[in-house]
């Protein structure tokens, strides 16, 4: 074939099939991506633009039966408005102009003899292929480069890879996603098993059906550890792990919820708020966040005349309400808002009785507090995400399931709060709020959305506790993978176990002694894990045996 200039290459795809040209623009824009320029900005705000675009642009490709046509112009729209990566705008873009936008994300390769090469190569292998059911998909999946990639390209890529890296860990799930594209394997993401490619087109479809409000607009940390999450669901319903693969025995958190894991101190405790789901960010509401604060601060200050529960509610409401709006997680802000919504719910019932009874509250009092519940409804409708918590219910086909979960806690949750020593006083304070909230009776009008957000919760202290307790167990024998430990022994016995700092012995100490009330519980909350009771049982014997 002998294609040698743009106006040549023009004339050729406008007597070929649509898709032709958007599947080599994707290519070509695939290979400009390496050649991004790093900023520090462009890490915090837009780094993860160009791979929303081209990932969106790929999937449309790739998966020629599903309408692609909306995420595809809104993932161009926002790589345009960032001005991030103009080959990833255009590439994305399908439609009646495809072919100009084509020409538009494949213009600059011709100035480049490497790249120019590929394109030819992209057509050629297009005319070859005619035999090829859904030809243009096909080429999505193979490599990049029809020859070894050039060293300098490589190059680039690396750099690029280890600012991202370096930038955010969870990074992994794009760089291992463009490494498979310069490869040409056939599914978007690693899913070892995966059959059909059931799981990768689900999140690929995932990714398209995602909002800018929900999802894109909460940047590149919040992004990736939602995929790394979707990804670890996804590989444990396809291929469960076996015991000795620590990393991905123990269940992933929950995004939806407070995430939890083993701090500096050897205590289970809530993750940075960097890791943590955050409230929309946008200047209306932080005018509200500012408002909610100062009125509830108000509220507060009426001191005994709130009563003792409300008090200690509202306490709790403005802990969730920090100085820095970064800082304040949604799952708290919810969860502390609805104990707010009950209290005055209740006061309200208590009020159509002229006897006397403990919800009600002084006029002034109950008139404060309506007046903040006020201003937060206002402010949750105008957050997707509390409104979704609001809107959610428990199906009924589900709701025994979820009764039965929050009964199996109950044990577990007396331990955890009788060894006070192994939880933070915020993870101890979170689960007795989990607790009173997961009392609600069944016809109280939160009850499915706390009951349900309850659980979640519960979940990610549990998996917290599991996860990181067993990767430092599996990692405390001396010999293991060059490891440097700082144990105690006494003959052969472990009395102490130091991995970084952390003392990790009460942990294992409360896992070992509570095996059974974890499995009880585990066997219903993680069904999707089948081994994490056989984990939990190994740890038990494991541990005592060195005791």
């Amino acid at each position: 074939m002998n294609i040698t200039s743009n106006e040549e290459l023009r004339e050729w795809l406008s007597t070929k099939p649509l898709d032709w040209a958007v599947t080599i623009a994707v290519r070509a824009a695939l290979r400009a991506l390496p050649l991004l320029n790093v900023s520090d900005d462009w890490l915090t705000f837009d780094s993860v633009l160009p791979f929303r675009a081209l990932g969106i642009a790929w999937a449309g490709c790739d998966l020629p039966t599903h309408d692609m046509q909306k995420p595809t112009h809104s993932a161009a729209y926002y790589s345009h408005l960032n001005n991030v990566s103009r080959y990833a705008g255009y590439a994305t873009a399908q439609g009646p102009n495809a072919v100009n936008d084509a020409m538009r994300a494949i213009s600059d390769s011709a100035s480049n003899p490497a790249f120019w090469e590929m394109v030819v190569n992209d057509c050629q292998w297009l005319i070859d292929g005619k035999q090829i059911a859904e030809t243009s998909s096909a080429l999505t999946r193979c490599p990049l480069w029809f020859v070894e990639p050039p060293e300098n390209w490589l190059g680039q890529w690396q750099e690029l890879k280890a600012r991202l890296l370096a930038f955010d860990p969870n990074y992994v799930v794009w760089t291992e996603w463009f490494d498979r594209r310069i490869n040409g394997h056939d599914a978007a993401f690693d899913i070892p098993g995966d059959k059909d490619r059931l799981e990768d087109k689900k999140i690929l479809l995932r990714l398209a059906d995602a909002t800018d409000m929900d999802f894109w607009a909460k940047g590149p940390e919040y992004i990736n550890a939602t995929m790394r999450i979707w990804l670890l669901e996804a590989r444990a319903r396809v291929a469960p792990v076996s015991l000795d693969e620590a990393e991905t025995t123990a269940p992933p958190q929950d995004a939806r919820a407070t995430a939890y894991g083993v701090n500096r101190e050897g205590k289970v405790d809530r993750l940075p708020p960097s890791d943590q789901v955050h409230l929309r960010d946008e200047p209306n509401q932080r005018r509200a966040y500012s408002d909610l604060r100062e009125v509830a601060a108000g509220l507060l200050d009426e001191g005994q005349r709130l009563g003792h529960r409300l008090q200690r509610a509202l306490n709790r409401f403005l802990h969730s309400l920090p100085d820095s709006f970064e800082n304040a997680e949604a799952y708290l802000v919810w969860r502390d808002a609805n104990a707010l919504r009950r209290l005055h719910r209740a006061h309200r019932e208590a009020a159509k009785s002229p006897e006397p009874d403990e919800a009600k509250l002084e006029p002034v009092i109950a008139e404060g507090l309506g007046g903040l519940l006020d201003l937060y409804n206002n402010f949750a409708f105008a957050d997707d995400g509390l409104r979704a918590k609001d809107e959610a219910r428990i199906a009924p086909q589900e709701r025994t399931n979820a009764e039965a979960e929050a009964t199996a806690a109950i044990p577990l949750v007396r331990a955890i709060l009788a060894n006070p020593e192994i939880a933070t006083p915020e993870a101890l304070d979170d689960i007795v709020a989990n607790t009173e909230d997961a009392e609600l009776p069944a016809d109280d009008a939160y009850a499915d959305q706390v009951l349900d957000q309850s659980n979640r919760s519960k979940r990610n202290i549990v998996a917290g506790l599991i996860s990181d307790t067993w990767a430092a167990f599996k990692n405390a024998n001396p010999l293991m993978q060059g490891l440097v430990v700082n144990a105690a022994y006494d003959g052969v016995k472990l009395t102490a176990l130091v991995i970084g700092g952390i003392e990790y012995a009460p942990l294992l100490d409360f896992i070992a002694i509570n095996a059974s009330a974890l499995t009880e519980y585990v066997a219903i909350a993680f069904a999707n894990y089948p081994d994490l009771p056989g984990l939990i049982e190994r740890i038990k014997i494991a541990w005592q045996s060195r005791r």
